[in-house]
């Protein structure tokens, strides 16, 4: 998602405040990383779970959504 915005702001020149960030779920840590950078955008949650320290994956999480959603699964 940081890259995204990053690209978004940086080579469209939007300003950050007129920047929306919606998602079904984050954690602390990438909400207070996306502030620090670009503290004008909003950032709506419907979740805002915990990370695992050992594996930086969300808890309780989704599993590999995006290897299930794209079929690279192993």
């Amino acid at each position: 998602m940081l890259i995204a915005l990053e690209e978004l702001i940086e080579e469209n020149n939007v300003k950050p405040e007129n920047i929306q960030v919606v998602s079904i779920f984050g954690c602390e840590e990438g909400v207070q990383k996306l502030l620090s950078k670009y503290p004008g955008i909003r950032i709506l949650f419907v979740s805002c779970d915990e990370r695992d320290p050992d594996t930086g994956l969300l808890v309780p999480g989704v599993g590999s959504f995006g290897d299930r959603y794209f079929g690279s699964a192993s």
